[in-house]
């Protein structure tokens, strides 16, 4: 245990862990990660791992594309393993108005460099032989997407920043931050005391208890989405092009010889985290059966 850092990041999901990897980096001199459980045990490795570029505005398709780039670059910025394939992927539309989206989507996509071109609902299936044709009235092909294992960024980033210097605190709750004379002066941690004029919350589906407990408000809900992934199943393979269904707002991507699939509910499910108590955590999901993912 430490008592003082320069920088205490909260939560080492893929958003926490990958800060205190870039402050390491950039020199700052002495940061701690600090998470009530493992180092990246929680929710980030139950996300979809799922890239997709041809976003609805420029900004949002400028900054995947920076994101795909820096997934392919991910080991050698961190000397950390990251599996990804780049599998491309098929975006479904059934109904006529999901069809002139796709029309848009193509022409904003070439625009901005994307692989983009639309296919019939045959050539989709010769694709991905598990995509049937039938109902389907237009398909946007994107070469450019990708996927790729989830529980390996956060683990990479926070193992890549002890390497260059960070602490990890597994297993050390933070109680509350401490606020002196208006200035974030550090945490106070079921281990003790750790001093720090700056303090990231980066603890996911806790962020908001974590700000509360010094008076601050986040106005942040997780929200619970269901992923399954199926037994192997012939003639599944890695390299199959992921798929989206527009109207039933259903997705799915190769995953250990099956398939990974979830669905975005119309009327998900939210969380109390202090309903659900201190004793809360999210435990390792078996693969092939169903995961749960929290989001914000």
């Amino acid at each position: 245990m430490i008592d003082q850092a320069d920088v205490i990041v909260i939560g080492s999901g893929g958003l926490g862990a990958a800060t205190a990897f870039h402050l390491v980096k950039r020199g700052v001199r002495s940061v701690a990660l600090v998470d009530k459980h493992d180092i990246a045990s929680q929710t980030s490795p139950r996300a979809a791992g799922m890239v997709s570029c041809a976003r609805k505005s420029e900004l949002m398709t400028r900054l995947i594309q920076l994101a795909a780039a820096k997934i392919k670059r991910f080991t050698d910025d961190t000397g950390q393993p990251l599996n990804w394939i780049h599998s491309g992927s098929l975006k479904v539309a059934r109904r006529p108005q999901d069809d002139e989206v796709i029309e848009s989507d193509i022409v904003r996509g070439r625009r901005l460099g994307l692989d983009v071109q639309r296919i019939s609902p045959q050539e989709a299936h010769g694709l991905n032989p598990f995509l049937e044709p039938e109902g389907v009235v237009g398909v946007m092909r994107v070469g450019d997407d990708m996927y790729f294992d989830p529980a390996q960024v956060a683990v990479g980033f926070a193992r890549g920043a002890e390497s260059y210097g960070a602490t990890l605190l597994p297993y050390t709750a933070v109680t509350r931050v401490l606020i002196e004379g208006s200035q974030v002066a550090g945490v106070e941690t079921d281990n003790g005391t750790i001093r720090a004029p700056v303090v990231v919350d980066a603890a996911g589906a806790w962020t908001r208890q974590v700000a509360e407990a010094s008076g601050i408000r986040v106005p942040l809900v997780p929200t619970a989405q269901q992923l399954f992934i199926t037994v192997p199943l012939q003639g599944a393979h890695p390299d199959l092009p992921m798929v989206r269904i527009m109207d039933a707002a259903v997705y799915m991507r190769p995953c250990d010889g099956g398939f990974l699939w979830g669905v975005y509910e119309e009327d998900p499910r939210f969380f109390d985290m202090n309903a659900l108590g201190e004793a809360f955590y999210q435990r390792h999901a078996p693969r092939r059966r169903r995961a749960m993912a929290l989001r914000r």
